[in-house]
């Protein structure tokens, strides 16, 4: 059985609009084959050429400064795409990222979309339908399995890292539910074709006289005594 190959990835970016021109500063792409992480990974800060959001700095801490020095896109795309190439990427809010990412291409002057180079698995859709109404980000996920929180900040590889292990633990409730549903029909029909088979004819075995009398003489000792307890 061929092996079953999925990459995590996560970024942080300049701002939350791509129609504003923000970009991407930091990729993070974690390889897991077969349930195992192999510790093969893709990993890069970017220098934008443009200001980073104050809002955005909040939300990850990577200041201007951090990425003086650090590799376009268009110098790191050839790798980026090399490394997911084939995979089933893993991505939460995917529309997010793969917007990101595409933009991005584009700006390389590049044809490719992400979603031409590898399928794409959004984990928010599987988190909505596990727990529909519920606040279904990584941190209230992690929280709900119980999976330590390691950061204060959003980082891509800590949050890819997360990743791993909600998704594994949200799949794992997923088959475990659809185990139990199907574990209920199976009984539900095996009850539906119980009640098919030929049923014999009871066997009625009546009561003699002697046995009638003592019935009586015992449901009559029965009711004096509730009553007399009533009476209390």
């Amino acid at each position: 059985m061929a092996s079953q190959r999925l990459v995590f990835l996560d970024t942080e970016t300049t701002g939350l609009e791509i129609q504003n021109d923000e970009r991407i500063i930091e990729i993070a792409a974690l390889e897991v084959i077969d349930g195992i992480r192999t510790g093969n990974e893709f990993y890069t800060r970017l220098n934008p050429d443009k200001r980073i959001a104050e809002e955005s700095t909040k939300i990850h801490g990577i200041k201007d400064a951090d990425l003086i020095g650090e590799p376009t896109f268009t110098q790191i795309v050839d790798d980026l795409l090399n490394f997911i190439n084939g995979s089933k990427l893993v991505i939460h809010n995917a529309a997010f990222d793969v917007g990101f990412l595409n933009a991005e291409l584009t700006r390389a002057g590049r044809e490719e979309r992400i979603e031409g180079v590898c399928e794409i698995i959004d984990s928010l859709d599987l988190a909505r339908q596990l727990y529909p109404g519920q606040l279904n980000n990584l941190d209230a996920l992690a929280r709900r399995h119980r999976i330590e929180l390691k950061r204060d900040q959003h980082d891509a590889r800590l949050d890819a890292s997360m990743l791993v292990s909600v998704y594994t633990a949200m799949v794992a409730k997923s088959n475990m539910l659809l185990f139990d549903h199907q574990q209920s029909s199976d009984d539900a029909t095996s009850i539906e074709i119980s009640e098919t088979y030929e049923r014999s004819q009871p066997i009625v075995i009546k009561a003699n006289a002697d046995e009638l009398r003592a019935h009586e003489e015992y449901v009559s000792e029965l009711r004096d005594s509730s009553m007399s307890i009533e009476a209390k």
